[in-house]
């Protein structure tokens, strides 16, 4: 569960750090936290905007009112509601109205600045930026929020899949299916997928840079002769296996890796500068033969800002192969009206000009 008076006290540290006034909207669970939170912490009161409860408290002011009368760029409004329908009304409203106080969100990520990773950042950036692929478009593989992947809607003679890192969501694995894929699960963590149909073959071994047969962990060359598979090509590849990514894809080789059409990843410890070297060596390695088309944050993790450019912990990506594919210079910002949330609760992380053409603004 998420820790909001955390996030409120960070919001609200920050506001009065810059010596902001800070307004609540609206007043209900979270906005009397908050106002707990600038009382008690910070020695400050607000500004109370609850649209319902000033037609009964004459200390509360309706979002008119403020507009008329206190709205200014030194007041920053602080959306404290989880209800995500209501919190996505009130932050459209604002913005419709085009005030100059700033807004903050409960139900945004947090971001913290990191200014002294600019170099580092601006280099996984633009090893990430995406392409669009000519004569195709993109579409969603699995359910809502987590566990979900955005492909190209190509499978023309792909016939198999690889999935390592299964957990208990087989979203993704289950519409690949779909597809008329044969789709070979490995999770060394699990006794069993969730689901099964006679197009997943589940197998209890984690894929790793080298065979450490006693633990059940084989590399992607030893699993692939396997399954007889070491001389097929086309295959769609899908790696989400909490951060030991780095390690396998950095001990594959070329040949093997260009097999796959599709690639798609959940890169984690993106703002580790402790794997900064490791990070831009494997992104540089996968761009020899794959080109990004598609990347989106997982919110579920931190953010990181050097200057403008914005860094989310975890990254959804996925790449085709160049050979197979004639590319076009786009803009690329995220999330797309095909992405969902990877928590439900929480806004998604907005990623802007990760295409190889920026975006006027």
């Amino acid at each position: 569960m998420n820790d909001y008076y955390s996030i409120l006290d960070r919001l609200i540290r920050d506001e009065v750090d810059k010596h902001q006034k800070v307004a609540i909207y609206p007043f209900g669970k979270f906005g009397l936290q908050a106002q707990d939170i600038l009382m008690r912490r910070y020695g400050q009161n607000c500004i109370i905007i609850d649209n319902g409860l000033a037609k009964y408290n004459p200390r509360i002011i309706d979002i008119n009112k403020f507009q008329e009368m206190i709205d200014d760029k030194k007041v920053t409004i602080i959306l404290c509601t989880l209800d995500i329908t209501l919190n996505n009304k009130l932050r459209e409203d604002l913005i419709e109205r085009k005030l100059k106080a700033e807004i903050k969100n409960i139900l945004d990520t947090p971001i913290e600045q990191h200014d002294e990773k600019i170099e580092y950042f601006e280099q996984l950036k633009n090893l990430c930026r995406v392409k669009g692929v000519k004569k195709h478009s993109l579409m969603r593989i699995g359910g809502k929020n987590d566990g979900a992947y955005i492909m190209l809607d190509d499978f023309t003679d792909c016939n198999i899949a690889y999935s390592f890192g299964i957990g208990d969501n087989i979203s993704w694995d289950e519409d690949m299916a779909r597809q008329g894929i044969e789709i070979y699960c490995y999770d060394h963590t699990i006794e069993s997928i969730p689901k099964t149909n006679d197009k997943l073959h589940f197998k209890k071994i984690g894929i790793s840079e080298k065979d450490y047969f006693n633990d059940n962990l084989l590399s992607l060359a030893t699993i692939l002769r396997s399954n007889y598979h070491s001389m097929k090509k086309n295959f769609v590849l899908k790696i989400d296996i909490e951060g030991a990514e780095w390690g396998v894809i950095n001990s594959i080789d070329l040949d093997i890796l260009s097999r796959f059409s599709q690639i798609t990843f959940e890169l984690h410890g993106l703002t580790d500068m402790n794997r900064s070297k490791e990070i831009i060596n494997v992104l540089t390695k996968i761009n020899k033969t794959h080109q990004s088309i598609w990347v989106h944050a997982n919110n579920a993790g931190r953010v990181e800002q050097a200057r403008n450019i914005v860094i989310p912990d975890l990254l959804e990506i996925t790449y085709v192969l160049k050979d197979r594919y004639d590319f076009e210079d786009i803009e690329y910002s995220c999330p797309l009206d095909i992405d969902e949330p990877n928590l439900a609760d929480r806004f998604d992380i907005r990623l802007s000009d990760w295409g190889m053409i920026k975006m006027e603004r």
